[in-house]
């Protein structure tokens, strides 16, 4: 069966209750007991994320062949003059924030999910997500696995954007002087960060991290000793790190705050806003991919309507842009 067809069938589930054909699964399945208002069932929950989750996620692909030639066209325009650096500098921090998206993905191996010749792809993809952001692969890979082993406790590499929004503000600055220190130095200049992090990354992480911050250190030094600083600053560094910056926002504070619960269905909340789906590639609707993190981001609004009355019925935290006490989602 074409995996479109499977995924055409989502909104009628809930209503008619019907089977859908489900890959195997070498994992216990959820509980079959049926919910007492929205009539469904842990196991009728699973498949409805199944049917949302593809083979081979086409748009995944599609965005990263699209994102990094959009930014190196927008970097060419900079560096011929032909676009000022601030607007530049301006789209470039968005690009390099959605090249997060092939980044979580990639680590969920939902690019080619299942395949096991083809897992080359999901890292040849995050690489080129992690690139856009200025970072390197294994960094973002490891880094995310933990948090969703260890959700908004004090294990979880997330918990460092727990706090105000001016606060991260002002972590985000401490942690953009720590990026350009290769993390192998890190060690001799900062050995308590370097301290928790020796645990999570082998020292080939190491290596390869470390890599792509002396090739942003020597992009540095070259465009000083030609005179080229302010394309450096404005075509790389602004971009990447403002683009971490929306990153840690969007991605990490706003589904998360106030880190205050570690269960499935309270973990992490749904922020319904003007745009918001569009603007940050679903990733408002962020609760429905930790709970089916095998569904691929452009499939999160889908699966929302589709599991609306369980996340109700659960007390999931349906919200505004507003960041406000839990509370019990309505209708």
């Amino acid at each position: 069966m074409f995996m479109g067809d499977r995924a055409t069938t989502i909104d009628m589930i809930a209503q008619r209750g019907g089977n859908i054909p489900m890959a195997p699964d070498s994992g216990s399945p959820p509980a079959a007991s049926a919910r007492s208002v929205s009539g469904i069932s842990r196991a009728k929950e699973k498949q409805i994320a199944k049917a949302l989750s593809p083979i081979v996620a086409w748009p995944t692909l599609v965005l990263a062949l699209i994102l990094p030639a959009t930014f190196a066209t927008i970097v060419a325009l900079g560096l011929g003059g032909r676009a000022p650096l601030w607007a530049c500098a301006a789209i470039l921090s968005v690009v390099s924030y959605a090249h997060y998206t092939l980044v979580h993905e990639s680590v969920h191996g939902n690019v080619v999910a299942g395949v096991p010749k083809w897992a080359w792809v999901n890292t040849v993809v995050g690489w080129v997500g992690s690139l856009g952001l200025g970072v390197g692969w294994p960094a973002l890979l490891r880094t995310h696995v933990l948090h969703h082993s260890y959700t908004n406790t004090e294990r979880d590499p997330d918990i460092f954007v727990k706090g105000t929004l001016v606060q991260l503000l002002g972590k985000w600055v401490v942690q953009s002087t720590l990026g350009l220190v290769p993390m192998g130095l890190m060690r001799l200049i900062y050995p308590g960060p370097y301290d928790r992090l020796r645990g999570v990354f082998s020292q080939r992480d190491v290596i390869q991290i470390s890599a792509v911050t002396a090739v942003t250190l020597a992009l540095l030094v070259a465009s000083l000793a030609t005179g080229h600083f302010l394309y450096w600053l404005f075509l790389w560094f602004i971009p990447t790190k403002v683009g971490i910056l929306f990153l840690n926002i969007f991605f990490q504070w706003l589904p998360h705050h106030p880190f205050d619960r570690t269960d499935r269905y309270g973990n992490t909340r749904i922020s319904l806003w003007a745009g918001g789906t569009f603007l940050t590639l679903q990733q408002n609707l962020h609760l429905m991919h930790h709970l089916w993190p095998s569904v691929p981001f452009y499939n999160y609004a889908r699966l929302y309507r589709a599991l609306r009355p369980v996340l109700i019925e659960e007390g999931c935290r349906i919200e505004g842009l507003g960041v406000g006490p839990w509370r019990k989602a309505k209708e």
